[in-house]
Protein backbone atom coordinates (compact mmCIF):
# COMPACT_ATOMS: atom_id res chain seq x y z
CA UNK A 1 0.00 0.00 0.00
CA UNK A 2 1.17 3.20 -1.20
CA UNK A 3 0.24 5.17 2.36
CA UNK A 4 2.56 2.41 4.40
CA UNK A 5 5.28 3.14 2.10
CA UNK A 6 4.79 6.90 2.40
CA UNK A 7 4.89 6.47 6.47
CA UNK A 8 8.21 4.30 6.12
CA UNK A 9 10.04 6.70 4.58
CA UNK A 10 10.48 9.47 7.04
CA UNK A 11 10.69 6.63 9.75
CA UNK A 12 7.63 5.95 11.38
CA UNK A 13 6.40 2.77 12.23
CA UNK A 14 3.37 0.43 13.70
CA UNK A 15 1.30 1.48 11.05
CA UNK A 16 -2.46 0.98 11.43
CA UNK A 17 -4.72 2.00 8.39
CA UNK A 18 -8.24 2.33 8.29
CA UNK A 19 -10.43 2.64 5.63
CA UNK A 20 -13.83 4.15 5.34
CA UNK A 21 -16.26 3.93 2.51
CA UNK A 22 -19.18 6.49 2.35
CA UNK A 23 -21.86 6.42 -0.13
CA UNK A 24 -23.43 9.62 -1.13
CA UNK A 25 -26.62 9.86 -2.77
CA UNK A 26 -27.90 13.30 -4.80
CA UNK A 27 -31.23 13.62 -5.94
CA UNK A 28 -30.54 15.16 -9.27
CA UNK A 29 -27.50 16.60 -11.89
CA UNK A 30 -27.45 19.96 -10.39
CA UNK A 31 -27.06 18.79 -6.84
CA UNK A 32 -24.07 16.09 -8.35
CA UNK A 33 -22.45 18.87 -9.76
CA UNK A 34 -22.95 21.44 -6.61
CA UNK A 35 -20.77 18.36 -4.83
CA UNK A 36 -18.00 18.67 -6.97
CA UNK A 37 -16.96 22.41 -6.29
CA UNK A 38 -16.65 20.87 -2.77
CA UNK A 39 -13.32 18.92 -2.63
CA UNK A 40 -10.25 18.70 -5.13
CA UNK A 41 -12.01 18.73 -8.25
CA UNK A 42 -13.04 22.58 -7.66
CA UNK A 43 -9.48 23.66 -8.87
CA UNK A 44 -10.07 22.60 -11.84
CA UNK A 45 -12.85 23.64 -12.48
CA UNK A 46 -12.21 27.01 -11.27
CA UNK A 47 -9.42 27.22 -14.13
CA UNK A 48 -12.04 26.56 -17.05
CA UNK A 49 -13.47 29.45 -19.46
CA UNK A 50 -17.30 29.85 -18.61
CA UNK A 51 -18.31 28.75 -21.93
CA UNK A 52 -16.03 25.80 -21.46
CA UNK A 53 -17.48 24.94 -17.84
CA UNK A 54 -20.98 25.14 -19.38
CA UNK A 55 -19.88 22.76 -21.89
CA UNK A 56 -18.75 20.60 -19.59
CA UNK A 57 -21.14 20.45 -17.24
CA UNK A 58 -23.82 19.73 -20.12
CA UNK A 59 -21.41 17.00 -21.44
CA UNK A 60 -20.94 15.37 -17.99
CA UNK A 61 -24.67 15.45 -16.69
CA UNK A 62 -25.49 13.57 -19.80
CA UNK A 63 -23.22 11.02 -19.43
CA UNK A 64 -23.67 10.67 -15.31
CA UNK A 65 -27.66 9.16 -16.77
CA UNK A 66 -25.92 6.38 -17.10
CA UNK A 67 -25.14 5.88 -13.30
CA UNK A 68 -28.82 7.23 -12.11
CA UNK A 69 -30.52 5.46 -9.87
CA UNK A 70 -34.20 5.43 -8.86
CA UNK A 71 -33.47 7.44 -6.03
CA UNK A 72 -30.57 9.46 -7.21
CA UNK A 73 -26.59 9.21 -8.14
CA UNK A 74 -24.61 7.08 -5.73
CA UNK A 75 -21.34 8.63 -5.92
CA UNK A 76 -18.87 6.31 -3.17
CA UNK A 77 -16.03 8.14 -1.43
CA UNK A 78 -13.20 6.26 0.12
CA UNK A 79 -11.04 8.08 2.97
CA UNK A 80 -7.82 6.25 4.77
CA UNK A 81 -7.25 6.91 8.19
CA UNK A 82 -3.28 6.20 9.27
CA UNK A 83 -1.84 5.58 12.81
CA UNK A 84 1.54 5.26 13.27
CA UNK A 85 4.32 6.14 15.66
CA UNK A 86 7.88 7.84 15.16
CA UNK A 87 10.13 6.28 17.31
CA UNK A 88 12.43 8.64 19.18
CA UNK A 89 16.22 8.97 18.49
Amino acid sequence: MQLATALRQPGFAGHQIFVEDGEFVYTDEDEWWASLWSHGLRGQLEKMAAPVLAQAKTEVCQQVQGFKQADGIHTLYRALFALSTKPEY
